[in-house]
Parts: structure tokens; sequence; C-alpha cells
């Protein structure tokens, strides 16, 4: 029953894109049964294929930035550059943005255009 109940909540969270940030280094400090960015369940999100961003909830005590925690994140689950791309941009669709819909859109293309820009410059491929 518990994993019924937990599978049909992941269910719902992916069909409505419900984002979920996920703040790793925070986690480990204060959750005791995740010892490691190994132990954090946010694989099991990007399997699912939730929304997931990447956070640091609080940088000064956790004493990390979003670009550690993305490469934490990256690096214990050998994401690919596809799926560090997801993460990225996720957040940006889920950030509050000053302007309407479509400005919000084109911002997130922006976004997506940047990235792959930068993948192309530093490994010399393009995303199909």
């Amino acid at each position: 029953y518990p994993h019924k109940y937990v599978e049909d909540l992941a269910n719902y969270i992916a069909t409505q894109r419900i984002g979920i940030e996920v703040c790793v280094t925070s986690n480990i400090q204060t959750i005791p049964s995740i010892n490691s960015v190994e132990d954090h369940p946010v694989k099991k999100m990007l399997d699912y294929g939730l929304s997931v961003s990447i956070c640091t909830d609080n940088r000064l005590i956790s004493n990390t930035s979003v670009t550690r925690e993305l490469e934490l994140v990256a690096t214990a689950n050998q994401l690919s550059l596809h799926a560090i791309q997801n993460l990225i941009v996720a957040g940006f669709k889920g950030s509050f943005f000053p302007g309407d819909y479509t400005q919000k859109r084109a911002f997130v293309r922006a976004v997506i255009d940047r990235f792959q820009k930068l993948e192309k410059e530093l490994t010399g491929k393009k995303k199909s």
C-alpha cells in the first residue's frame, strides 16, 4: 500500500509538472537517513520524470552553491549533459518571473539556447 501511494503521488506530481526543489547538501545535513548524495532520492525523482531543480537551501550554513550542488548530483548519479540541462531548465521554468507567460517562455528558450551553445563550444557536439 505505501508503495502504491508514493507511485500515485509521484505520478500526480509528474503529470501536473509541479516543480520539486532539491537541496542535497542541506538534506544530508538535516535528514539522518540520508548519509550521502548516493543515498538521496533525487535520482529516483529524475528517473520518474519529476520536474526537479537543484537548489542550495542556505548557502552560508551549508557552505555550498548551486554549481556545487549540480556537480554533486551529476557526479553521484552519472547524469548525462541532457539530464543536467533538464535540471537547470526546470529551475528556470519553476522560478518566479516578472513578465507574462509568453515572456517567460522566451526567457526559458534563451536559457536552453545558451546551454546548447555552451555544450557545443565545450564538447564540440551539438545537441540533436
